[in-house]
């Protein structure tokens, strides 16, 4: 199945989720585009996907909006259905963690993974600062 396909299965088994209508939407919501800031071209918008290696079909996703004015990454998606939440959300981070301008991670807290796995990247990741909202 496509992202689109897969994300809208995934929110479609909680009370509230976003359910895209169109594939349009959704790749305004999660393809990167450019834009410029303080001199800089950026893409605000970054999106992983894990593709499973024997169908070629996408399993899972996970979506960033950077925000560089303050240094810091928000997470606006996580969709798991076959590696683990807890999983995406550490390689989400240890990929925030490589880049330099990222010192901060702002989540909603919604993803089910509790708080141990912040004291848990607290101590792969110290420099860099979880917050869940």
């Amino acid at each position: 199945p496509s992202a689109l396909a897969v994300t809208n299965q995934y929110t479609s088994q909680f009370e509230i989720g976003q359910v895209f209508q169109t594939e349009e939407e959704f790749l305004h919501w999660f393809l990167p585009s450019s834009l410029s800031t303080e001199g800089h071209q950026i893409d605000p918008v970054v999106t992983y996907v894990v593709e499973d290696p024997i169908t070629g079909s996408i399993t899972d996703m996970f979506s960033l909006l950077k925000m560089p004015s303050v240094n810091a990454v928000y997470v606006q998606a996580i969709v798991a259905t076959k590696t683990p939440a807890r999983q995406l959300l550490i390689d989400l981070l240890l990929l925030c963690a490589q880049e330099e301008a990222t010192k901060r991670v702002v989540t909603t807290g919604h993803f089910g993974l509790g708080r141990d796995i912040f004291e848990e990247i607290f101590e792969r990741m110290p420099n860099l600062n979880v917050s869940m909202h």
